[in-house]
């Protein structure tokens, strides 16, 4: 296990707080469960489609040295 695997678990809890305070104290007020609900929404929408989309190989673009 490498050093961003040990601390994926940390950093995905880290962004999931941020995103729930911006988006409570921006509109709903201090700690909102409302927030939390929507942004855990909003996450898990995402991933579904993150998944979705990596079923379809691209090949990574490439400069014309030449």
């Amino acid at each position: 296990m490498n050093r961003h695997e040990f601390y994926r678990p940390l950093a995905e809890r880290t962004l999931l707080n941020y995103q729930v305070q911006y988006l409570a104290h921006r509109y709903f007020g201090k700690e909102s469960p409302v927030a939390r609900l929507l942004v855990e929404e909003i996450n898990r929408r995402m991933e579904e489609r993150a998944a979705g989309a990596t079923s379809a190989h691209h090949r990574p673009l490439r400069r014309n040295e030449g």
